[in-house]
């Protein structure tokens, strides 16, 4: 079974996980517990991208500069994408609601997408298409306030609990990485970006030899972005295609 579909699997049995007694919710002390989680789980297709999700080379900047505006420091990092080895094919961006019902925040995220030349041959007379892949994502909430109760007279700040950027392949040859990274976060330089990421759990790297993947994990309040690097391939005739999800928790302290 695939990580995506054990990520949409697991997304259904997240829940509300009972009521909460009193004045003691609003204290910001406690466990963390997540209340509630979603998701996005679709295709990334780079022979014939979908117009709503393909940013062209041209509107890159446009697309950069709006990021900026809504996540700041956590905005993406990459602003030259043209200075970078290969040839900038262009980006694909999607953006997803955290618990569409209620829309207590958004989940941004792009893969921007550089052609490489061409690898060695892959066997039978082919030339694998290499491809170089730099995923950033990125959680902002909205102020929404969680209700603890079910009569909704007490309410709580929700935070972040996970944050999650993947992409999948079929096969454990296709996918290179020059790194794994696992942190408690704070200032780090992943695929060549300078990014600032809360305290938590933050680990970056393949995942099974068929997906690379993105993590946080921990209690936050703010934005948070996530970044990585991996390398592709794909043989000379093969559909170029591959699952592309995202996946957050939010939840709130309590204090049992």
């Amino acid at each position: 079974m695939s990580s995506r579909r054990r990520f949409l699997r697991g997304v259904g049995g997240v829940a509300a996980v009972g009521t909460l007694l009193g004045g003691a919710a609003h204290l910001d002390v406690g466990f963390v517990r997540t209340k509630l989680g979603g998701g996005f789980g679709g295709s990334l297709d780079l022979d014939s991208p979908n117009a709503e999700e393909f940013v062209p080379p041209a509107e890159f900047a446009d697309y950069a500069d709006r990021m900026g505006e809504q996540y700041g420091d956590a905005s993406l990092p990459w602003r030259e994408p043209e200075s970078l080895t290969g040839e900038f094919v262009g980006t694909y961006a999607r953006q997803a609601d955290v618990v569409p019902s209620e829309r207590f925040g958004v989940h941004d995220a792009a893969v921007l997408v550089h052609r490489l030349d061409d690898g060695p041959d892959g066997g039978e007379g082919r030339d694998d298409a290499r491809y170089r892949l730099r995923l950033w994502s990125a959680g902002r909430l909205l102020g929404r306030a969680y209700e603890v109760d079910p009569w909704g007279v007490y309410r709580e700040r929700p935070g972040f609990t996970w944050l999650e950027h993947e992409v999948e392949v079929e096969r454990d040859d296709q996918l290179s990485a020059d790194r794994a990274l696992s942190t408690n976060g704070g200032r780090l330089v992943v695929a060549g970006a300078r990014v600032t990421v809360p305290r938590g759990s933050y680990e970056t790297g393949l995942e099974g030899g068929t997906a690379y993947r993105s993590r946080w994990e921990g209690f936050h309040r703010g934005e948070i972005p996530l970044v990585g690097s991996c390398e592709l391939s794909f043989p000379d005739g093969e559909r170029r295609r591959l699952d592309w999800s995202l996946s957050n928790g939010i939840g709130i302290r309590t204090p049992f």
